[in-house]
Order: C-alpha cells, then sequence, then structure tokens
C-alpha cells in the first residue's frame, strides 16, 4: 500500500496483520478496495493501484521498478514479521481457503506443500542480495506487538492515533500441534532468517 502525499509505503506480507493496517491506511492512500470472490470487504480485501499495477501483496521491488527513483527514495518504508511457525499454521487455515472450500480440515501433506511454496520475507522488502531483512526499510514491526509497532509508525508519518482493528483471523489449535520433526526442520531451514531476526523459538 502506497501513499505519495504522505510518503509511506507498506509492504503487506500475508497473515501477519496486514489486512488490520490497510485498513487504517487506506484512507491516507491512493489505493484502492476491491472485492472479489470470497472476500466479504471487512475481514478479506483486495488492494490495488491501477495508476503503478500494484496490489495487496506487492513486493518492495514492485514498487521499485514501478517509481521513479526520487520518489521511492523518499517515502518511509515498513512492514511486518511474525514467527514463521505461527505465521504459516494462520495462512493455512486463512478463511479464504475455508470459504473457497480449498481446505477441510487438517492435512499433512497439503500444509508441506504449503511451506514449501511460501515465499519468504526477504522476497517481501529486498530489492537487492545481502543486509539484513529490514536493511532497505524504515521499520520492521513485530506481529506480537503490533498496535505498539504501528502507534510509532503512524507517528512517523505525522498521521492520526487509531485504534488497530483485528481483521482475518483464522480458527485453529496453537500452531505447535501442528508440526512434526520433519516439518519443523523445514521451517527452520527455509526460513532461517526471520526467525534469527526476530528471536523466534519453536
Amino acid at each position: 500500500m502506497i501513499s505519495i502525499r504522505h510518503a509511506f509505503l507498506f509492504i503487506h506480507r500475508g497473515k501477519s496483520g496486514g489486512n488490520s493496517v490497510s485498513e487504517v491506511l487506506l484512507p491516507y492512500s491512493e489505493d484502492q478496495k476491491h472485492v472479489t470472490g470470497s472476500q466479504d470487504g471487512t475481514e478479506r480485501f483486495d488492494v490495488q493501484n491501477d495508476t503503478l499495477g500494484t496490489r495487496k501483496h506487492s513486493r518492495l521491488a514492485d514498487y521499485k521498478r514501478a517509481l521513479p527513483e526520487e520518489v521511492f527514495n523518499r517515502l518511509y518504508k515498513f512492514s511486518i514479521i511474525r514467527n514463521p511457525f505461527e505465521r504459516l499454521v494462520s495462512a493455512y487455515f486463512s478463511p479464504h481457503r475455508l470459504a473457497d472450500r480449498q481446505i477441510g480440515g487438517f492435512d499433512r501433506a497439503a500444509f508441506l506443500q504449503l511451506i514449501e511454496g511460501q515465499a519468504t520475507l526477504r522476497d517481501f522488502t529486498c530489492t537487492r542480495p545481502g543486509g539484513t531483512l529490514d536493511a532497505e526499510l524504515d521499520r520492521l514491526m513485530r506481529f506480537e506487538r503490533l498496535e505498539q509497532d504501528f502507534g510509532e509508525v503512524l507517528r512517523a508519518l505525522g498521521l492520526p492515533a487509531a485504534p488497530l482493528p483485528h481483521r482475518n483471523r483464522g480458527q485453529h489449535a496453537p500452531y505447535r500441534a501442528y508440526y512434526d520433526a520433519e516439518l519443523r526442520k523445514l521451517v527452520e531451514t527455509r526460513f532461517r532468517e526471520e526467525l534469527d531476526w526476530g528471536g523466534y523459538v519453536f
């Protein structure tokens, strides 16, 4: 989500509280909300910018290609990190997957496929190799303290304080219930950089 007028760029990675953040930021953005399919416009919705050709889950590299360099450089850039073990379970049980009948319950093979197909946070927040996950961001907010971190972002942007709504929550057991040793090792290998950056443990 982007605002040229308010000079911010939010990189929205799925199942990390991004719909809640987007709802607060939308009135300040040049992006438009779109509702299609199983989206209800409140819990679940798409966000698009027809001028730039960007969407809800566009990556930092997408915006860098779409914007003049001087505009891109002056934007306050931020995103959210969440414990990968927790985020992947949340992604599997995402309400849209249930609404679209993609899943009917937990299936290990389907969960394994989801893990292997998920992009890393680096894929979203970095445009060049090397450096830390947040090297090209002004702020990488933590999901576990999102209310506090987002409040600080709003202050940095000079925008009024606003409560953060809870959106698009899935229903599932505590995340540890879905992992065996093999699945745990896969996540530890594939998302090691995020685990280390956030200090997350299983």
